[in-house]
């Protein structure tokens, strides 16, 4: 297993600084709560670290405002290769993530939130994989970041 990668990061400079404790594998379950007329509201996951143990982060931002989209990525023996989304101002911030979409090796989920601004996507390419997430948050997700293994 490679070293997994840090990818990016999207969005403004507000709200705390977000991170993993242990180094990413892969992703089993992400969870985003998104109101569909601002922003994406807090992103949760779980990840199973190089140790082979289960991590829970998050919620990072209000995870009580909006509606929760789960994507179960054990459920149909999924990976996450593809992550894309806009970032704009709102809420008198003038930069954080407003929508979110994901694509597995089998589907596609979202896009959740409100799709207009400015638009970031990353492709991961040659069989790897999003293995965990970093970024800012405070009351929404601020800014969103990407590890990717290559394998």
């Amino acid at each position: 297993m490679g070293k997994p990668a840090k990818i990016g990061e999207w969005g403004g400079y507000a709200g705390d600084r977000r991170d993993l404790r242990a180094t990413p594998d892969r992703l089993t379950e992400v969870k985003v709560t998104a109101d569909n007329s601002s922003c994406i509201r807090s992103i949760s996951f779980i990840y199973i670290g190089a140790d082979g143990k289960p991590y829970e982060e998050g919620p990072w931002g209000f995870g009580h405002a909006g509606t929760e989209y789960k994507i179960d990525l054990c459920r149909f023996d999924e990976s996450l290769t593809e992550i894309s989304g806009t970032t704009g101002p709102a809420y008198n911030i003038d930069n954080l993530v407003k929508s979110l979409k994901f694509v597995t090796n089998k589907r596609t989920y979202g896009p959740y939130g409100r799709d207009e601004g400015t638009p970031f996507r990353v492709k991961v390419m040659n069989n790897g994989h999003v293995a965990g997430f970093f970024g800012r948050s405070g009351d929404c997700l601020d800014a969103i970041g990407l590890y990717v293994n290559p394998n």
